[in-house]
């Protein structure tokens, strides 16, 4: 969009990992605790979550958030000023303190059949990834998919609770047609894995969390469960205690030689960590196709690696 509305603060958006949060507007029991579960864990690794704040799952996410002290955010379907879904200016003014709303409707305007369709590119395209917590085969938010994809993005889902229920078709069927399937938070940061989201590791100072009794009863056969968060049993030897002959080499550099002046380029931005194709084209002032031309290069030079999501490395 050439221009669009915010009512809150953008400057964060950079900062850190944002997941974008889709599902249905009546969603099942079940998938309403996975997702506040998912969501707060995903907090608690240095994410934040952004919604297209419809009803259900949407303003599930952007309240979970809210609860956390993070910084919730919020792509609307209508104008800012347009009270939809009803009764939700509360909402909006609290997601605003911490967060962001933001909307390509200019004030008064009245959106038409295709606003929330074209309210996905941008909910997408502000994200590191989607994650789907419940959608049905007719699902308009399957739509996310489509951007997600064109954008070079990762698309998460949680397993059907039902398998046989139609309600969960929608998730069948992106599981289906390899959407990556999640069991909870650490299977996302697991996936976007790479130097750049080191940050969204569980710091081991959080010990233990307890889930709300209602939520953790339906997630574990009617019984409240505390969630204990293991440290790791490997011992670091002390650094005094190291021989010299322990000490861990470091990576050798990537040969350049034979390469031209681009693609040299490229190899220097990629020794700071992995970036997406778009990254690397707007650090060098090139068009999107010229990159990924160059890195298929040298993908087959053996140079570069791609990663999921049009992320490429060393």
């Amino acid at each position: 969009p050439s221009v669009l509305y915010t009512y809150g603060n953008l400057d964060f958006l950079n900062d850190k990992c944002v997941i974008s949060v889709v599902g249905t507007r009546e969603p099942s029991e079940y998938s309403v605790k996975i997702t506040k579960h998912i969501c707060a864990d995903l907090i608690r690794r240095n994410c934040l979550l952004a919604s297209g704040f419809a009803g259900g799952i949407d303003q599930i996410a952007n309240r979970i958030a809210i609860e956390n002290n993070s910084r919730p955010i919020a792509v609307c379907g209508t104008a800012l000023d347009c009270d939809y879904p009803k009764g939700s200016n509360e909402l909006k003014k609290q997601i605003a303190e911490n967060g962001v709303v933001i909307s390509e409707y200019f004030p008064g305007y009245k959106p038409f059949g295709n606003a929330f369709v074209n309210r996905n590119r941008i909910l997408t395209g502000l994200s590191n990834a989607v994650l789907f917590t419940e959608c049905s085969k007719e699902s308009h938010g399957l739509d996310n998919v489509n951007h997600a994809i064109s954008q070079g993005k990762q698309v998460f889902v949680v397993p059907p609770h039902d398998i046989y229920d139609s309600r969960y078709f929608g998730q069948r069927d992106l599981i289906r047609n390899e959407c990556q399937p999640v069991f909870g938070a650490e299977d996302i940061v697991y996936s976007l894995g790479n130097e750049r989201y080191q940050s969204l590791r569980l710091v081991e100072s959080l010990g233990e969390f307890t889930l709300p009794a209602e939520d953790s009863a339906i997630l574990n056969n009617g019984e409240p469960k505390t969630v204990k968060h293991r440290k790791s049993k490997r011992k670091v030897p002390d650094s005094k205690t190291v021989s010299e002959t322990e000490v861990v080499k470091p990576t050798p550099e990537p040969d350049l030689s034979g390469l031209d002046d681009t693609q040299k380029s490229i190899c220097k931005l990629l020794k700071s960590g992995n970036m997406l194709a778009d990254e690397i084209a707007a650090k060098l002032g090139m068009d999107i196709s010229d990159v990924l031309a160059q890195l298929t290069e040298l993908e087959l030079y053996g140079t570069v690696k791609s990663y999921p999501g049009k992320m490429f490395g060393l």
